[in-house]
C-alpha cells in the first residue's frame, strides 16, 4: 500500500502554528497522512482532539500542502487503518518544543504519554510500517524531522 506524507500550513495560521513554524524554521506546522479510499483521497491526521479522517478536498479548504512524499508501506492496508484509527491526538507539551521561550511553551500544557502529536503519529507509522527511522525518540520529532527523513 502506498501512502503520501504531506506537510501543510493553515491558510490563516493561528498562534501555535506560527510558533511551531518559527521553532522548526519551516513554512509548515503540521504533518499528515494521505491515502486512497475508493476513488477519494483521504486524510488521517492527529490533533489535540484525536485522530481525524476526512476527505482531502475538505481539509484543503483551510490548509495548503507545502511538500508531499510517497511512501510504500510494508504492512497491509488493514493493519495501517487499524493502527491509525486506534491512535489519539494531543497538544504539544513543553518538552516537545525546545528552543522557544518558556512562557510560550507553558501555554501548551503537559500532553502526557498516552496520545500522539501529528509528527509522532506519522513517525510511528513510518517506523512500524515502512522501516523508516525518523530520529531517536519519536515523541520529540517535529514535522520537519519527519519529512526530511523520507
Amino acid at each position: 500500500m502506498k501512502i503520501r506524507i504531506a506537510v501543510v500550513r493553515e491558510v490563516d495560521p493561528d498562534n501555535k502554528s506560527e510558533i511551531i513554524m518559527e521553532v522548526i524554521d519551516a513554512d509548515f506546522s503540521h504533518i499528515l497522512i494521505i491515502y486512497e479510499e475508493g476513488h477519494r483521497d483521504m486524510v488521517f491526521h492527529a490533533t489535540k482532539k484525536g485522530v481525524h479522517k476526512l476527505e482531502l478536498t475538505e481539509y484543503l479548504k483551510d490548509h495548503i500542502i507545502v511538500k508531499e512524499k510517497t511512501v510504500e508501506l510494508l504492512k497491509s492496508r488493514d493493519y495501517f487503518l487499524g493502527y491509525v484509527k486506534g491512535s489519539n491526538g494531543k497538544e504539544y507539551g513543553t518538552e516537545q518544543l525546545p528552543g522557544t521561550e518558556v512562557e510560550f511553551l507553558q501555554k501548551f500544557g503537559d500532553n502526557g504519554e498516552t496520545k500522539m502529536i501529528c509528527s509522532e503519529l506519522v513517525a510511528e507509522v513510518l517506523e512500524d510500517m515502512a522501516g523508516i527511522d525518523i530520529k531517536g525518540d519519536n515523541d520529540f520529532c517535529n514535522p520537519k524531522d519527519v519529512i526530511d527523513a523520507i
